[in-house]
Order: C-alpha cells, then sequence, then structure tokens
C-alpha cells in the first residue's frame, strides 16, 4: 500500500536530484520537456515540480547561464564575422540584449545613409 507521506518522501527525493541535475548541468534545461526526459518525469509532474522554490531558483539559474553562453558571442549581419558580445551595441529588443551589427558596421551603415541624406 502507497501512503501519501512515500509519495512525499520519492518527490522530495526528485525534487533534490532535479536541483543537483540544472547545477552541474544546465544544458538540461534548454526546454521543460527536454528536462522532464533527461531526468526520466513526465512533464506533469516536472511542471508541479518547478512550483517548489529549490527546483525554481535551479531553474532560473541554469536558464541563466544558458543564456550567457549563448549571447558570448554574435555574428554581425553586415559583415559576417563573429565577434565577441563587447563588440557590438545594445539592442533591448533582442533576446540577449545586443545589436544585429557590429559598432564598426553600425558606424559605416551611418556614415552611408547621411551621406545620401546630404
Amino acid at each position: 500500500m502507497v501512503t501519501s507521506k512515500s509519495i512525499m518522501y520519492d518527490t522530495d527525493i526528485v525534487r533534490v536530484g532535479l536541483v543537483a541535475l540544472l547545477d552541474q548541468s544546465p544544458a538540461a534545461a534548454t526546454t521543460q520537456r527536454t528536462l522532464a526526459e533527461t531526468f526520466g518525469v513526465s512533464f506533469n509532474q516536472l511542471t508541479y515540480l518547478l512550483r517548489s522554490p529549490d527546483v525554481r531558483a535551479a531553474w532560473d539559474r541554469a536558464r541563466e547561464q544558458l543564456r550567457l553562453e549563448r549571447c558570448a558571442t554574435r555574428r554581425c549581419n553586415m559583415c559576417g564575422v563573429t565577434k565577441p558580445a563587447s563588440e557590438f551595441g545594445v539592442d533591448r529588443r533582442d533576446g540577449c540584449g545586443i545589436a544585429r551589427r557590429c559598432k564598426v558596421c553600425n558606424r559605416l551603415s551611418v556614415k552611408l545613409y547621411r551621406q545620401s541624406k546630404a
């Protein structure tokens, strides 16, 4: 016979395991469905577990780390060269907060635009 106490104990074990997995491997946090498959729980169980503050905090940390890794470099839309994020301006509309053109290409584009208007 399964009691509610044993179910709660299993949930606690899964919750602690999820926190450990997210802290060790942020790549597991690409999507909630991927995380559920990686950890071997159903999507509904994962959604329930993400309500707890410790799992949610681990999920948020892993997602932020993935975002920082993804946004460390960017390919310029004009020159096509991959450069570090410091070579780009700010664009708050973008998910990374980084402009699509590098600063050098943006200056050139603005210069050409002003010459065409003169």
